[in-house]
């Protein structure tokens, strides 16, 4: 469904940020 991979990639980009960018840019994402 396109609701669950809208969550799954969410999920995976917030992954990446939090692993290498700061707090700043996870919330450009959000």
């Amino acid at each position: 469904m396109a609701e669950d991979r809208i969550t799954e990639m969410g999920t995976v980009i917030s992954g990446k940020h939090a692993g290498l960018t700061s707090t700043e840019e996870i919330t450009l994402f959000d």
